[in-house]
């Protein structure tokens, strides 16, 4: 088994049945370090069911949050205390902070990013947003000030913002492809350890370990890709044979 200090996979969990995570904690659980149950996906399931979900990803060893836009809904309807009870009742040990769709300023960000450590979550935290245009006008320095606010602040990682089709977001375009140059920039002044690249299409996920490196921490990878994209951290499949 890897260790989990190593290097992050993030699987996103899309309201896979119990049967079927059974299956994946049975067969590649060593290659995960923390699922998110995307979206607002947790609060439409049964509560018996989220409950089993949450406690079975714990009992693996594994870190376990909302997606933002969870918090993000709670924050617009003035219910931050509901959803934090919410967390703690469903067993989360972890909450992921992102402003992708409702507009908060990055001081109050941090605030609570910092709150939420104190209440003894890991905290993950997301720079982007889901609107192509004004993620757009982010600029690579904007984002790295961001980054670095925010782990300042408390956060374990930070995820850069890509969606969960990898497509006009972040370092991507419009088809998936890699934005190369933007990329260069950010790495140049960001680096990359505790970075999250969502990077949920093969190709994404076969130039960040060519660009980086085996180790290059990678989120909302589906539940079925775990595997696979193990077999291209270790150099076996022929993308990544020979670099390995």
């Amino acid at each position: 088994m890897i260790s989990r200090d190593d290097r992050v996979t993030m699987m996103l969990d899309k309201g896979i049945g119990l049967r079927v995570q059974a299956d994946t904690l049975d067969t590649a659980v060593p290659y995960i370090t923390m699922v998110k149950i995307g979206w607002g996906i947790g609060k439409i399931i049964p509560d018996k069911i989220l409950k089993e979900k949450v406690s079975a990803y714990k009992n693996a060893g594994l870190i376990v949050s909302p997606g933002g836009t969870a918090l993000e809904k709670a924050i617009l309807q003035d219910e931050l205390d509901i959803f934090f009870a919410w967390l703690k009742s469903s067993g989360f040990n972890a909450v992921e902070v992102s402003n992708g769709v409702i507009e908060i300023g990055e001081d109050e960000k941090c605030d609570l990013i910092h709150d939420l450590r104190r209440r003894g979550f890991t905290v993950l935290s997301e720079v982007g947003s889901k609107d192509p245009l004004r993620d757009r006008e982010i600029t690579i320095e904007d984002r790295c000030d961001a980054i670095q606010k925010e782990l300042d602040a408390g956060s374990w990682k930070v995820i850069v913002e890509a969606r969960e089709g990898g497509k006009g977001i972040g370092f991507f375009d419009d088809r998936g492809n890699i934005l190369k140059d933007e990329l260069s920039r950010f790495l140049k002044i960001a680096g990359w350890k505790d970075i999250i690249f969502e990077a949920p299409l093969k190709s994404q996920q076969v130039f960040f370990i060519k660009e980086i490196g085996a180790d290059v921490n990678l989120g909302n990878i589906p539940y079925d890709e775990i595997l696979p994209l193990e077999t291209l951290r270790q150099g076996l499949r022929g993308d990544t044979l020979k670099l390995l």
